[in-house]
């Protein structure tokens, strides 16, 4: 596998990758930055900044075969491209799953506001209520009742009850 083909697996969407070489008394080691795209550093969700995170880690290689250091560079790609490849899917399906639930509300949402549309048509529909009445040979005694008056007649001969005013401190903050 050559160096290219190794690192295709790695690129998703729009993403890039910047290499810096340098060389060592051993070999070579190359210092791999992912630039991600899409990439939402602000987030507060955690487990979307935990999957990006992992993703955006520079991969640095240690080449000691300089001999083949295509090969070895193709070699360790695979294996980062293999461990990367569980983050991009679990990442994937994160997303997946955030887009249906952002679906799923939107649709309640808008059930919501079509139901509360239609209440109105309902409300002009209601019923007014009706004061019960009394029956005429009921009879009950209150203070300012006479012994055998009927409620619409004690209701009638009673005035509004008065409260009276009272006044107390509101405190809103403890000493």
């Amino acid at each position: 596998m050559t160096f290219l083909a190794a690192l295709l697996p790695m690129l998703q969407g729009d993403s890039e990758f910047n290499f810096k070489v340098t060389k060592t008394p051993t070999g070579l080691r190359v210092v791999t930055i992912p630039n991600l795209k899409n990439f939402q550093p602000d987030t507060t969700d955690e487990e979307l900044g935990k999957l990006q995170a992992a993703l955006a880690l520079p991969l640095v290689f240690a080449i000691n075969d300089v001999t083949q250091p295509d090969h070895e560079m193709a070699l360790l790609l695979q294996q980062a491209a293999g461990i990367r490849k569980d983050t991009i899917d679990q990442l994937s399906v994160y997303q997946d799953a955030q887009r249906e639930a952002q679906q799923a509300a939107r649709a309640a949402q808008e059930k919501k506001t079509a139901a509360a549309a239609k209440k109105p048509e309902k409300a002009g529909k209601t019923v007014a209520a009706t004061p019960a009445t009394p029956v005429a040979n009921e009879v009950e005694s209150t203070e300012d009742a006479e012994a055998g008056m009927a409620l619409t007649e004690v209701a009638a001969s009673t005035s509004p009850a008065t409260v009276p005013a009272v006044t107390t401190p509101i405190q809103l903050f403890a000493d």
